[in-house]
């Protein structure tokens, strides 16, 4: 009997130690977060028994981490909750005496709660604390009312993922702002910020012009960010992304409306990578002109870079041209500036050209993605790009009015010139060799501009010298595009009737008295031979 009794006194025994090893607890949050103006949070313990809820079960709940403000000063909490000889859930109420405005937004302050069974020294749990102050400066307040949502896109540059960024990617901002309530709402406005957690700032900010939505109506505002390397130049992931949205109108302000997004981001900085980054080119040009290119190079890397230089390629064009860069330092640009004459004949079109950056080994720079440090810019060849020629034809003819080129008196000459080449041009006109035996009373136009096929006279009044006689040559020249035409005039001057001397001229100004002599004359004889034929004697006939 006494064996029975000591059987089951064991049996107790090891019944009852079995149910304080499978004694524990749970809570309900291993997490408690504060956003401003948050100051109050809440959590449950609940008893537990071979999963069961244990009866009568005490506990405590003390800091076991304290939450350090900026200043190094500890954030009080305040726990209160009932927490002895509970046997159901137990509510647990931490209060923070907390002042925000303390305090740095994209930072997070934490402590750590520890909850111990008073019973049972094994059984504990840890409940973390976070305070988060909120981009919105009063918290995140009628998100019911005025809602935000963001999607970020990497669109161009080497990060492969959207929330991956390298200098200079370019970022896009898609944000969609939504106004829930039935009111229209004034005054919205759009900030965003680039937070560095190790720099305890805003490396990069902008702010959306403020814009209206009517009730239950949404607007989507698209934002494109290129990464200014001047921003990031530590790299890491101690980035985050804040977007918010508020009302700056009189009835609201950003404490009572407003919401945000945050997003953590993440600053891709390799160990040798030299890129280039903004590219000022002559989009549009024509044949024969100068395409100038003026480039920007990064060293987004971690080292200093030597004895970097840059390659201008386009076979269509054959440009294959090397440019020497030097030593860049990490973080450092450069610039470089190219210049070259589209040659004439070149095919209208566009024309990709690819910049290239290598390193000292004759080496593509390479991130570690094996993304190539090449950048391509799109330039239209157009204009004056068909190989045209300019060329004219001359005539010269003595005019009507001066048949005969006779010494001592003017000539006129007829001329014309005539453009015979494919393209407008513009013609400089002269005389010479006519300086030994005339002068040039008249001579215009000295410049004319034609068309293709049109013509233009020339008007030539020569005053011949005295003694000016026999074959004679002058030349009528155009001068056009760096070339030239001429056309030779020939012509023979006769002696004037001057040289009979004054008997010829006083017979010329004189000659209708001479007509009245001369008449006279035969009148005189006419009346002679009737005189002596009346009285000349008669012959009889016989």
């Amino acid at each position: 009997m006494k064996f029975k009794l000591l059987s089951m006194f064991l049996l107790s025994a090891i019944f009852a130690m079995t149910i304080i090893s499978a004694a524990g607890l749970t809570v309900s949050k291993n997490v408690l977060t504060f956003s401003n103006p948050e100051v109050t949070q809440s959590f449950t313990i609940t008893p537990t028994i071979n999963d069961s809820i244990e009866d009568n079960a005490s506990y405590t709940v003390t800091v076991s981490e304290a939450i350090l403000d900026e200043d190094g000063n500890e954030i009080a909490l305040t726990i209160t909750g009932a927490l002895t000889e509970i046997d159901s859930a137990a509510t647990v109420e931490i209060n923070a005496s907390v002042d925000y405005d303390t305090l740095k937004f994209g930072r997070t302050y934490t402590g750590e709660l520890l909850v111990e069974d008073i019973n049972n020294e094994n059984e504990t749990a840890t409940v973390d604390i976070e305070i988060k102050p909120t981009y919105c400066t009063s918290g995140c307040n009628n998100d019911d009312m005025l809602k935000i949502d963001v999607d970020i896109s990497n669109k161009e540059g080497y990060g492969e993922e959207d929330y991956e960024w390298y200098a200079l990617d370019e970022i896009e901002f898609e944000i969609t702002v939504e106004n829930l309530d039935d009111d229209t709402i004034d005054d919205i406005i759009i900030e965003w910020c680039l937070y560095s957690v190790e720099d305890d700032k805003c490396d990069a900010k902008d702010e959306e012009s403020n814009f209206k939505l009517k009730e239950d109506d949404e607007k989507e505002v698209i934002i494109t960010y290129t990464v200014d390397p001047d921003d990031v130049d530590k790299g890491g992931d101690d980035y985050i992304l804040f977007v918010k949205v508020y009302s700056d109108d009189k009835d609201y302000g950003e404490e009572v409306l407003c919401d945000e997004y945050s997003e953590e981001i993440t600053i891709m900085i390799d160990d040798n990578f030299v890129i280039v980054g903004d590219v000022v080119f002559t989009e549009t040009v024509a044949c024969e002109d100068n395409l100038e290119i003026d480039a920007e190079l990064w060293n987004i890397g971690d080292d200093d870079e030597e004895d970097v230089y840059v390659t201008i390629y386009n076979k269509e064009l054959g440009l294959n041209e090397r440019i020497d860069v030097g030593d860049i330092d990490q973080f450092e640009d450069k610039r470089i500036f190219f210049d070259t004459i589209i040659p004439a004949g070149t095919d209208e079109g566009q024309y990709w050209l690819e910049i290239r950056v290598f390193d000292e080994d004759d080496d593509l720079f390479e991130n570690d993605n094996d993304d190539e440090a090449r950048k391509t810019i799109k330039v239209n060849v157009e204009g004056n790009c068909v190989i045209t020629s300019s060329s004219a034809k001359i005539t010269a003819l003595l005019n009507d009015e001066t048949p005969d080129a006779i010494s001592g008196e003017e000539i006129i000459v007829d001329a014309a010139i005539t453009n015979t080449g494919d393209e407008e041009t513009t013609y400089t006109l002269s005389i010479f060799g006519n300086s030994g035996w005339s002068t040039v009373e008249e001579f215009t136009p000295k410049t004319v501009t034609l068309g293709q096929g049109e013509s233009k006279d020339i008007s030539i009044i020569l005053a011949l010298d005295k003694d000016a006689e026999g074959d004679k040559e002058f030349t009528i020249r155009a001068d056009f595009d760096d070339k030239y035409v001429e056309q030779i005039g020939a012509f023979t001057i006769f002696e004037s009737e001057a040289q009979y001397g004054a008997l010829s001229d006083h017979l010329r100004d004189n000659w209708f008295i001479y007509v009245i002599v001369l008449i006279n004359v035969i009148l005189i004889i006419a009346i002679i031979a009737v005189i002596k034929r009346m009285t000349a004697p008669r012959v009889s006939a016989m």
